[in-house]
């Protein structure tokens, strides 16, 4: 585990389980997919495999094709993180960094989909937490309106 690549095994710790959300939270969930793919993009610059690149916009393409239902805020939230991915990677392998920052485009990158991941972790805690109170708060309402049903009887 801790050889190398370890980011790719770090990353593959947090996608597998989110793919078991993907049935519930599909929309999280590919944006979640798409930031960790993006991510290791600097490691196959590193490992002369730039090409990979047209395999993360044939993943993107066939998640929107296959879930088209989507609100327009969320395309618009889409299209900007491919958008921005986008430049982060066309910098990251044509890009000539200052040389006072020799990784900045690894940190904007890095930075990025940190940000992406922290946006999802909240989403999924707040659908969780909203989902939990408010089932268990109606399954109170409904316990208490057949008390009250029973005790009119």
């Amino acid at each position: 585990m801790f050889s190398y690549h370890v980011h790719e095994k770090t990353i593959l710790q947090c996608a597998i389980p989110a793919l078991f959300l993907l049935p519930d939270y599909f929309q999280a969930v590919t944006i979640f997919l798409d930031a960790s793919s993006i991510s290791m993009f600097g490691l196959c610059i590193k490992d002369e495999i730039p090409e990979i690149l047209f395999m993360f916009l044939i993943y993107h393409g066939v998640t929107r094709m296959l879930y088209k239902n989507r609100s327009p805020n969320l395309q618009l939230l889409k299209s900007a993180q491919i958008s921005i991915s986008l430049a982060i990677c066309g910098l990251q392998l044509f890009g000539t960094p200052p040389k006072r920052y020799p990784y900045l485009f690894e940190l904007l990158n890095a930075v990025f989909s940190f940000g992406i991941f922290a946006l999802f972790w909240c989403y999924l805690n707040y659908s969780m937490i909203y989902g939990y109170y408010f089932s268990t708060h109606s399954t109170q309402k409904q316990q208490t309106s057949s008390q009250k049903k029973k005790k009119l009887q």
